[in-house]
């Protein structure tokens, strides 16, 4: 199975079958040699297992039927190999049978492959080797892959191309990273902004003007302002539950899910509908100034205002309706920045153990106590957040659309260099690798 890229390759490189270069490995770990386990993630590569994030410990597990892998070996996630999951391992270990483990023949420098197998031209065509019925994709298999054909230039060439993308890639992740890390400063700031502006600190930095409040994240706030119990303000009320059951489409409406209701941001289209009867739609229509609230899964206490007074919308079960019992005296607006504050700041973590709770209840949501200026100063605040909140969007905006360019520019050199598109002996000594990366920044700064 020859790719059609591999006409644009020099026509000094040879192209084989990927079988020829590369030989399967089988060994089993039978006799429990070894306990280091291994897997292989996008970008990253082979890494321990360990390092994934959020996993047990596998080593608890039988290993006896997983497959050994040698520092040196070529390893591919094949269910993820589309997506340039694959890696040059630097341990020795074990690892599941859903990897492909291969060793490279002599004239094979597996870091120029680590590199053929990021290249979009060569993921989009493994994805078509493991599109199965309906467009599912399924494990690529070592009887499809070893007849797919790759290039082979001279080994000095694998390792000469390899050794620029190492240098050239890693400037650019570099790059990468402080900027993601910029954008995450600028959310830290905002953050910071919200809680300060929350507690009065902005506005009643003196401690004559302040008192404690015996709440942890809370413990001080405005004399003139009032400590209460949100149940105590704002009418809570849990959305209708789906019943299929009972559904007889006589009174269809819109409704909101969760998965609709984001920071600030709330989707209308395409909204499902089920039936809400006459005193269903008296009880769950949404009006204007309501603010719902996420009611559990991981995204306990994200928040929108309702802003429309024309749509005709209710809402289900696990989303929150929130209304001042005083409009008055109380505004959904600063109680959606209290939200922002809740869940950034911890508020909501169920016994101090780090864990967010499955479900804000109703009453429990009720319990929790902020601290209440008078209406005047919620919309105050209210705008001045919102003001704040859109200028850190903006920046953020500025700087992924930075992020993005040069993750494209990386996939093009990439594609560039490992289908001999440029001469990297020359190339990187023209300057051009820096051209790029300059107008990006340019970009970013008009």
């Amino acid at each position: 199975m020859r790719p059609d890229w591999l006409r644009d390759m020099p026509s000094d490189w040879a192209s084989v079958p990927f079988g020829s270069i590369f030989a399967q490995s089988k060994r089993k770990n039978s006799r429990l040699q070894r306990d280091f386990v291994l897997s292989v993630m996008k970008d990253r590569g082979v890494i321990p297992y360990t390092e994934k994030g959020n996993v047990g410990n596998k080593v608890s597990e039988d290993l006896s039927g997983y497959k050994l892998v040698d520092k040196g070996d070529f390893v591919l996630n094949s269910m993820n190999l589309y997506m340039g999951s694959v890696g040059v391992s630097e341990y020795d270990g074990v690892t599941s049978t859903a990897y492909i483990v291969c060793k490279p023949s002599e004239n094979v420098y597996a870091d120029y492959y680590n590199y053929l197998i990021q290249f979009k031209g060569f993921q989009e065509y493994v994805g078509f080797l493991g599109k199965g019925i309906m467009e599912i994709r399924e494990a690529v298999r070592w009887t499809a892959l070893k007849s797919v054909f790759v290039p082979l230039p001279d080994l000095a060439i694998q390792r000469q191309i390899a050794d620029f993308l190492d240098r050239e890639t890693a400037r650019i992740d570099l790059l990468i990273e402080k900027k993601q890390r910029l954008v995450a400063l600028l959310g830290e700031k905002l953050d910071r902004t919200v809680r300060a502006y929350l507690s009065g600190e902005t506005d009643y930095p003196n401690e004559d003007q302040r008192c404690a409040t015996g709440i942890g994240y809370l413990p001080s706030a405005p004399k003139l302002w009032s400590v209460e119990k949100v149940g105590w303000r704002y009418e809570i009320q849990l959305g209708k539950m789906l019943d299929s059951a009972k559904q007889t489409g006589e009174h269809r409406r819109r409704y909101l899910r969760v998965a609709d209701v984001q920071w600030g941001r709330i989707n209308t289209d395409d909204l499902p509908e089920m039936d809400f009867s006459p005193s269903d739609r008296k009880r769950f229509r949404l009006q204007r100034g309501d603010l719902l609230v996420n009611e559990g899964g991981s995204y306990v206490g994200r928040s929108a205002v309702w802003r429309s007074d024309d749509d005709e919308v209710y809402y289900q079960k696990a989303l929150h309706r929130v209304r001042p019992r005083n409009p008055k005296r109380d505004s959904a607006e600063f109680l959606y920045y209290l939200m922002w504050f809740a869940t950034k700041y911890g508020v909501f973590i169920a016994g101090g153990n780090q864990t967010t709770i499955d479900h804000l209840t109703a009453e429990a949501f009720g319990r929790y106590r902020f601290a209440f200026p008078t209406l005047d100063e919620q919309i105050a605040t209210s705008e001045h957040l919102k003001k704040e909140e859109a200028k850190q969007e903006a920046a953020s905006t500025k700087i992924n659309a930075s992020i993005d360019r040069l993750k494209e520019y990386r996939s093009a050199l990439i594609t560039a260099a490992v289908t001999g598109q440029i001469d990297v002996s020359t190339y990187a000594k023209s300057g051009m690798p820096d051209r790029p990366l300059d107008a990006i920044q340019e970009e970013m700064g008009a």
